[in-house]
């Protein structure tokens, strides 16, 4: 959960998940709200952030460092 909440506020900063997701929940239900919120799919989230979680930690740490 935190690892790929972090990964997803590097990619499109950290007021995606309160600003813009969870206001268009309802409306737009799970997957629309994630789109909306992150540009993406769910399904291109989780195989990107699969890719992720298989480098090694400090390029993991490097990628992640200015969140």
């Amino acid at each position: 959960g935190a690892w790929g909440h972090a990964y997803l506020q590097h990619h499109v900063g950290e007021d995606a998940l309160l600003e813009v997701f969870y206001p268009k929940l309802e409306e737009l239900g799970w997957n629309g709200a994630f789109e909306e919120a992150y540009g993406m799919t769910p399904s291109t989230f989780y195989n990107d952030f699969n890719s992720f979680l298989t480098l090694p930690l400090s390029d993991q740490l490097a990628i992640l460092a200015d969140i």
